[in-house]
């Protein structure tokens, strides 16, 4: 079995945060402020992990299924 642990994330709004500075100032803690990623960033991200992916699967695994997939798509005159 395997165990992952993953940060919890509270999204408040303007109106809320005087409630979450009394949260806080109860449990005697802070809990930090993370901006939400923009669409822009979002996008640079999947295009990064869909890179890797790519590369893995090219330095990995046996290319010869794809290979005789594309030759035949190209002799149909398939782009």
């Amino acid at each position: 079995m395997r165990v992952v642990l993953a940060a919890p994330l509270l999204f408040v709004e303007n109106r809320e945060r005087r409630l979450l500075r009394n949260i806080e100032r109860t449990m005697k803690l802070t809990i930090p402020e993370v901006e939400l990623p923009n669409a822009e960033l979002l996008g640079k991200r999947r295009l990064e992990k869909f890179a890797a992916k790519v590369q893995q699967q090219l330095e990995s695994s046996d290319l010869d299924q794809y290979r005789a997939t594309a030759e035949q798509n190209s002799a149909d005159g398939r782009r």
